[in-house]
C-alpha cells in the first residue's frame, strides 16, 4: 500500500516520451528535473489527514 501526497502545479509540464521510460516500471528517473515551485497540495491538510486515517484503519482491519 502506498499513499501519495499529490501536488498541483501552476502550469502543465510536457515530458518527452523517451524509450527508456517505456515498459512496466514502478518508478523512473526523469532526464530533466521538474520544478515544484508554486505547487500546492491537491487535498488540504485536513482532507489528507482524514484520508490517511481511513487507509490506516482499513489496513488495521477497521479497528
Amino acid at each position: 500500500m502506498l499513499l501519495l501526497r499529490v501536488y498541483v502545479l501552476d502550469r502543465p509540464v510536457a515530458i518527452p516520451n523517451e524509450e527508456r521510460y517505456g515498459g512496466c516500471k514502478s518508478w523512473l528517473n526523469l532526464a530533466e528535473p521538474l520544478s515544484a515551485e508554486g505547487a500546492r497540495p491537491a487535498l488540504g491538510d485536513e482532507a489528507f489527514d482524514k484520508a490517511l486515517q481511513t487507509v490506516r484503519q482499513a489496513l488495521a482491519g477497521g479497528r
